[in-house]
């Protein structure tokens, strides 16, 4: 997702400012002023586009703002039912280092957007199983 499919992305949700942006993806203001920097097209990070299909999901089931806090033994659970077994696995599923699901584990601190993201994981998944069924009708 580019810097500008981002920002319209929020546009379209009423999300103007960059503090509410910041509370709805648990990253700081100073975060979204970095982005809001970027080039045009310039591409975020790869776990955005995720956070925003998980906010979308959420907030069609009508709580946007339902997401648990982050423990070992609930991202452990998270991986063990989309059967990611290595760091590796669920690295590729954000797109970052296998060193940074290593660290999150070793230190028992997560990123706040995590989160956000897996619901948009999750919501991937049902998306692709509702689109499969609804083609095998």
């Amino acid at each position: 997702m580019t810097r500008d499919e981002f920002f319209n992305w929020c546009e379209a949700r009423g999300l103007r400012d960059n503090t509410p942006i910041a509370a709805v993806f648990s990253v700081s203001s100073q975060t979204i002023r970095n982005w809001r920097r970027k080039d045009d097209g310039e591409e975020l990070p790869a776990w955005v586009p995720l956070a925003c299909d998980g906010f979308d999901a959420l907030a069609g089931e009508g709580h946007p703002q339902s997401l648990p806090p982050v423990t070992v033994e609930w991202l452990s659970s998270w991986q063990v039912r989309h059967s990611l077994r290595t760091y590796e696995d669920t690295a590729r599923i954000f797109v970052i280092k296998r060193q940074a699901v290593h660290n999150w584990y070793k230190r028992g601190r997560f990123p706040k957007w995590l989160p956000l993201a897996c619901a948009g994981h999750d919501a991937r998944i049902h998306s692709k199983v509702g689109r499969v069924d609804s083609a095998a009708a």
